[in-house]
């Protein structure tokens, strides 16, 4: 996943043709169509890669607390408080020890996709003030374009559809649940000196993939822990 994402980050950057829509002051219906399924696109990407995350997260989570149930854990006062369990510690067996420290990987503050949201969600912004800056007049000019006002009322609909779902996940969140909310719903808090540096969509796509390529590091990085700590412990079982 690192070496895709990096890949397709090297892409971008050297692609010369992504401003042409952004830049060119003449669109026509097609150009505005596309902007405006390319948003939907973007926001259902967002959410739907947020959701793949969280159910990740809370896959491990929920098999981690399963376990530590079956541990007979008695809480140590140290200096610093109650300390935290430990399975390791207390000589559970490996497993607890592997889903724990997989669970503590997978915590928000070590493992987060808030950077990828971010990053897809100035993108949308920036195919948002296409849409509704520079297009205004095409707006009212497809009305007498019947096929056309149609296109654009159903794509309306499902954004409208789309701001619904956004909406709904992030109710749903209880922990980081301001930060979250900003990032996920479509909603232009962009400077206005960032417009000018970071509205193009090559910027765009490049701040999206880095991310991407920044959280599969991480990711990796994570598993990579874990893995050592699987050998590591195997180490004196293979040699008594």
């Amino acid at each position: 996943m690192l070496e895709c994402h990096s890949c397709q980050c090297q892409k971008v950057m050297e692609a010369k043709c992504f401003d042409f829509i952004a830049l060119n002051e003449k669109l026509n219906d097609v150009h505005l169509e596309v902007a405006m399924r390319l948003k939907l696109e973007l926001q259902n990407w967002s959410l739907s890669f947020s959701s793949w995350i969280e159910a990740q997260r809370g896959f491990v989570k929920a098999l981690n607390g399963w376990l530590r149930r079956c541990i007979v854990y008695e809480p140590e006062e140290t200096a610093d408080g109650v300390s935290p369990l430990s399975p390791g510690r207390g000589g559970a067996p490996l497993v607890f020890v592997i889903l724990n420290k997989w669970s503590e990987a997978m915590d928000k503050d070590k493992l987060s996709e808030n950077e990828v949201v971010e990053a897809v969600h100035g993108l949308v912004m920036s195919v948002n003030r296409v849409v509704e800056q520079k297009n205004t007049d095409m707006l009212q000019r497809i009305v007498a374009d019947k096929d056309m006002e149609k296109k654009v009322k159903m794509l309306e609909k499902e954004g409208q559809r789309m701001q619904k779902l956004l909406q709904a996940r992030a109710k749903k969140i209880t922990r980081f649940a301001r930060e979250e909310r900003d990032v996920l719903l479509p909603r232009d808090t962009t400077r206005h000196s960032d417009i000018r540096d970071a509205g193009s969509w090559p910027y765009g796509l490049k701040q999206i993939f880095r991310a991407m390529e920044k959280l599969a590091t991480h990711s990796r990085q994570a598993y990579e822990d874990i893995h050592n700590c699987i050998e590591d412990s195997k180490a004196p079982q293979d040699n008594p």
